[in-house]
């Protein structure tokens, strides 16, 4: 970027179909002259402090970022052509310390013999398949634990038999960590993850500026960038990819007619493919492997970890981010716009006309 601006306010006709502040950036061109630079920016956890939250025994979570890149601007023909580009590189892997609370081993085998609350008192887990309506219920009085409209039968021991285990529900379970922290009331126990959040980033931009005349000037540019971020989730089988790659083509074109009046054209193209993503999307098609009737045809892009969330206990949501995920978006907008500027003594006048398309692909 050669030069910036910002506008918030008492913005030219050319600037004004947007609220709030307005951006306008000039990129740097060429010159005579061959003209480059370098550079590299690191970090990492060498000499960081260690996560109050993280396991005393464990080393201190990794941190690794680089920032990279150059620039380079050189003539093709002297006075007339020339050509600018740069380069952005950025790899960043940082650990995060997450907390999650999940069941223990004999709460997943259905066992709830000693599911004790923070009271000491047990949780009576009743057969559902035992289900009947008792005979007794008073219809004039409302359904209470005294006045029960249905009966049902405690499991034996308090512990549900293996064989009336879902399925489907073990198979979720082995997607959820086993406790590897404090043990907690009510068969629960903490899971530390320090899965690490990855971004990579590689972007570039290339123009090119030809001077046919003294009046007449012409440029482009091509900027592309291709990002991966991913977040971890609570859970080492949760996690969100974001993956954004958006490209902006543009040419110019400026005309000189006399020194007081001037015509500036712009055509510019943009590109935004963006998906929004769960960890496990591409990889399997999780919830048919488990036994969900139906999944067979589930889009690639929505494979993931059947989400489940529990309203109590602080059990944390099993499975994958269910809220604007997936979202797979390919945006274009089409721009054309031309300027004709007229000084007149102290005065200037513009006038122009700017068209756009959208097509929003989501």
């Amino acid at each position: 970027i050669q030069e910036f601006k910002v506008q918030t306010s008492s913005y030219s006709a050319e600037f004004g179909q947007q609220a709030g502040a307005q951006i306008n950036l000039i990129t740097r061109s060429g010159s005579n002259q061959i003209h480059g630079s370098a550079y590299e920016f690191l970090r990492n956890s060498a000499l960081d402090a260690k996560n109050l939250f993280d396991l005393a025994a464990s080393p201190i979570p990794p941190f690794r970022q680089n920032q990279y890149g150059g620039t380079v601007g050189a003539p093709i023909l002297k006075d007339k052509l020339f050509v600018f580009g740069s380069y952005e590189g950025f790899r960043m892997v940082r650990a995060q310390t997450s907390i999650g609370t999940v069941p223990n081993a004999t709460l997943r085998g259905g066992n709830f013999s000693n599911r004790l609350n923070a009271a000491g008192l047990n949780t009576n887990i009743y057969d559902p398949a035992s289900t009947r309506v008792n005979p007794n219920f008073n219809s004039g009085l409302p359904s209470s634990a005294s006045n029960p409209q249905y009966l049902r039968d405690q499991f034996p021991g308090n512990i549900i038999p293996s064989t009336r285990l879902s399925p489907i529900a073990t198979a979720i379970l082995g997607y959820v960590d086993m406790p590897n922290g404090a043990s907690l009331p009510l068969g629960l126990g903490q899971y530390l993850n320090n899965a690490s959040t990855q971004e990579d980033n590689d972007q570039f931009s290339v123009r090119g500026d030809y001077n046919m005349s003294t009046k007449d000037s012409f440029f482009g540019r091509y900027s592309y960038s291709n990002e991966s971020i991913f977040t971890p989730g609570a859970l080492s089988s949760q996690g969100t990819r974001r993956e954004p790659v958006p490209q902006i083509a543009t040419v110019g074109y400026t005309h000189v007619f006399s020194p007081t009046v001037i015509n500036d054209f712009r055509a510019g193209f943009t590109r935004l493919k963006l998906q929004v993503l769960n960890k496990n999307a591409y990889t399997k098609n999780i919830p048919a492997e488990i036994g969900i009737v139906g999944q067979d045809g589930l889009p690639p892009s929505a494979w993931e970890v059947p989400n489940i969330t529990f309203s109590s206990e602080g059990i944390s949501t099993f499975g994958g981010a269910n809220f604007g995920i997936p979202t797979v978006t390919r945006d274009n907008a089409f721009q054309y716009q031309d300027t004709v500027s007229i000084s007149k003594g102290s005065h200037e006048l513009r006038m122009g006309f700017q068209f756009a398309r959208f097509q929003l692909n989501n």
